[in-house]
Parts: structure tokens; sequence; C-alpha cells
């Protein structure tokens, strides 16, 4: 729905030309009468009446909503995902004295300030190191952890060799998700919108893909993938990033369910390879400015385009640098530019998905 407010001078001399046609020799256009100023309060709050109409056109409808958003998502069945807490096992060192039991709700602060808990009580055996599970207070991507890092003790216990837990690699390691942005809810409304389920067309496996984990952002549908009546699910999540091998499990559960997929089709969910695409820009003028604006146009820009590479969609898996540079030219500050890399358009391969490497300015 399009709606295009008119400006107070529009109004206003809509206004002056009632007076003059139901006035012998009105003075309505001068801005020093009394009827020119009446047409000029009358056209104020008659161009507030329209900005106000003018917003709720927008709001109306799923691709221009914002405070409606949320609600003409629910219509559809969709939520907006909310922040989720990072967790983590992280390793413990008692002395030789005596076994220690880490309580359940031992807190701790990471590098980043923030507090961690333990979920479970613990013993850690004497002269040993035993895992102890984290999770963070503040759900949030600030919230993430890596292998390593340290947690900090709030208050010592005794028996440990020091004061501190280290983040182990291993399953329990999952990363904070902030809440879900709502240009990825539009993002996933805007699909449901336009895509009517067929029976297990690909439209249903990517909404299936999407109910089971909402931020499963790029999802690409392989038929065949494994032979006659097998589908291939290539994903990857907001970020983006790779599922982890317990997400994997969460849609692969989902997918298989005998009351949702069709009869004779066994799906295949697997992580989407991301392919680093560096990008080399030399700018005019080439300041602290304008490479921010530079840095968030492209990321602005791979989050638009990036798609995995299906075979039955032409444009998907492929970054063309025709407009990569389109959009560097609408980088706030920019005057002009030239990109060394990519030399040419990149595409990847099947159930890849490209991702923005490292920037490099010159």
């Amino acid at each position: 729905m399009s709606w295009s407010p008119p400006d107070p001078a529009t109004l206003a001399g809509r206004a002056a030309s009632i007076y003059e046609s139901a006035l012998d020799n009105p003075d309505a256009r001068s801005p020093n009468s009394v009827l020119g100023a009446t047409c000029r309060v009358a056209a104020m709050g008659a161009h507030g009446i329209h900005l106000a109409q003018t917003e709720e056109a927008r709001e109306l409808w799923p691709d221009t909503a914002v405070d409606n958003l949320t609600r003409l998502a629910a219509i559809k069945g969709l939520t907006r995902t909310a922040a989720s807490a990072a967790s983590f096992n992280a390793t413990m060192t008692a002395t030789s004295v005596g076994a220690v039991t880490v309580p359940a709700g031992t807190q701790g602060t990471g590098t980043n300030s923030l507090i961690y808990q333990t979920t479970a009580a613990a013993t850690v055996a004497a002269g040993g190191a035993g895992a102890v599970h984290w999770e963070c207070l503040t759900a949030g991507s600030d919230g993430t952890r890596a292998a390593g890092d340290t947690i900090t003790l709030v208050s010592p216990l005794s028996g440990l060799q020091v004061q501190t837990a280290t983040v182990v690699d291993d399953t329990s390691l999952t990363a904070g998700e902030d809440q879900e942005s709502l240009d990825n809810l539009r993002a996933r409304l805007l699909d449901v919108w336009r895509s009517d389920a067929a029976a297990g067309n690909a439209a249903d496996w990517r909404k299936w893909v999407r109910a089971a984990l909402p931020l499963a952002t790029y999802v690409a549908v392989l038929p065949r993938w494994a032979g006659l009546g097998t589908v291939g699910l290539a994903i990857a999540m907001t970020g983006p990033r790779q599922p982890t091998t317990d997400e994997l499990a969460t849609i692969s559960t989902y997918v298989s369910d005998s009351s949702r997929r069709p009869v004779c089709a066994v799906p295949y969910p697997f992580a989407a390879p991301l392919v680093s695409v560096g990008v080399t820009v030399h700018l005019n003028p080439d300041t602290s400015a304008t490479r921010a604006a530079a840095l968030a146009t492209l990321q602005a820009f791979f989050l638009q385009d990036a798609s995995i590479r299906d075979p039955n969609v032409t444009t998907s898996g492929t970054i063309a640098r025709s407009r990569l540079d389109a959009a560097l030219s609408a980088a706030d500050g920019e005057w002009e530019h030239i990109t060394s890399a990519p030399s040419a358009d990149v595409v990847v391969a099947t159930g890849s998905l490209p991702a923005l490497g490292t920037v490099q300015f010159e």
C-alpha cells in the first residue's frame, strides 16, 4: 500500500482555492492576510492528520510494519525468538587435601564483567580437575565465552588450587543469542506470506526448518540429495554461522516427524559450509567515518544478497561484483572507490553460503 501525504504548502493552496471559488477577490494566498494565515493553520492541522494516516498505512503491511510486526507475525503463527543465555562446561582444579563440592548457584565473573552461575552441584576430586556446568545470568550474545576463557569466582571456595574455572571445548559450549531482530522476523513472515504449502514443496521444508529453529535464516532445499526420495536441507543460522550438532539434531527430529513430512521423503539436514569472501577496497575520501560506513554497508549487503547455493535458483550462492560495487557507492560519505577484491563474481559450491570475510582498506 502506498500513501504519499501532501505537504503543507499544497494543502494551504487547496484551502485558498476554496476561498477563491466562494468569495469575490479574496486575498487567500498572501502570507500577510487573515485568509492566508487561516489557510496555513488549517494546512498544518491537516498535514498532521495525513502523517498519522501515512504511519497507519505502513503498519498495515508486513514489509513496512514496525510496531505491528509482531502482531502480524502472530497471525501467521510466528513469534519473535527471545534472547538465550550462553552456557558451557568449565574445569576447576582441587588441591590434594580433599575433594571439593561446588554448590549449584555458585557465581563467577567473566572478562566481560557478566555474571555466570553453576546450574548443578558438582564434585571435584582431590588433586584432580572436574567439569562444572555454567550459564550466563544475562541472555544474549555478550555472554558467549570461548574455550580457554576463565571465570573468576565471586566468593572463594576452599580447597581449590585457583579460584577460577576454565571453559572447555565440548558439546556443552553454547553461544548466547540476542533477541531475534525485527528484520529477521520480517523475513520469516514474508517467506510464509509469499509461499503457500504444497504437500512437501521447497516452501514447506523451509517453513518446517524455521519452525524447529527460527534463527535458521538460510535454508536451501536440494531434491534427490542422496538419491530418489531424499531431500537435502543446507542450513546456516543468523550471523551467519553453522548450526551446532544439537541444533541439527533438533531440526532433524522436527522435519522427520511422520505427521509432518511427506511419506516418501527422507530429509538430510546439514550445516552449510560458509565460504569467506574477502573484500579489499580503496575509498575516496579514506577516513575512519567512510570506512565505518563502507563496512556497515557491506554487512547489510551480504545479509540481503547472500544465499545458499541451489542449482535450481539461478542467482543463489552468488555475490555479484557489480551489486557489491553499487552497494559501496551508496555508503555514507563515499565519493568514489576501487574494489580490487573480489575481482569477479563469487559463485560458491552447491549447499554452501558466501559470507563476508576480512575487509581491507588500502
